[in-house]
């Protein structure tokens, strides 16, 4: 359909306020009315260890639409049973041709 889109950092951002911490293989978010899970699906290296990748359970990288410092790098939600933070792919040399998750939005950008 129409209206599916990538979020933006700006709008993990905001999310990341909305969580408790509550971790259980994932990360859930709520405010008074809705909540979302994110699953803590890891990732996938662009060389290493094959189909399976590494962190499913323990951790998750869920990417945005707003490109990062440097080229080929983006900003992203990244979690696991610790902490949770939103930043910029290219501090870790995470390039975008690794395979991590994206959660689509619908609406326009906020």
């Amino acid at each position: 359909g129409t209206s599916w889109r990538t979020p933006t950092k700006n709008e993990l951002e905001k999310l990341v306020r909305c969580t408790d911490r509550v971790y259980n293989g994932g990360m859930w978010f709520m405010n008074n009315r809705l909540g979302l899970f994110l699953k803590a699906a890891g990732m996938r290296p662009e060389t290493g260890p094959g189909l399976e990748g590494t962190g499913s359970g323990t951790s998750g990288v869920y990417l945005t639409s707003t490109l990062g410092n440097r080229k080929n790098t983006c900003y992203a939600l990244d979690f696991g049973t610790t902490y949770i933070v939103v930043t910029d792919t290219g501090a870790w040399n995470a390039l975008q041709i690794n395979g991590y998750s994206v959660r689509c939005v619908k609406g326009t950008k906020q």
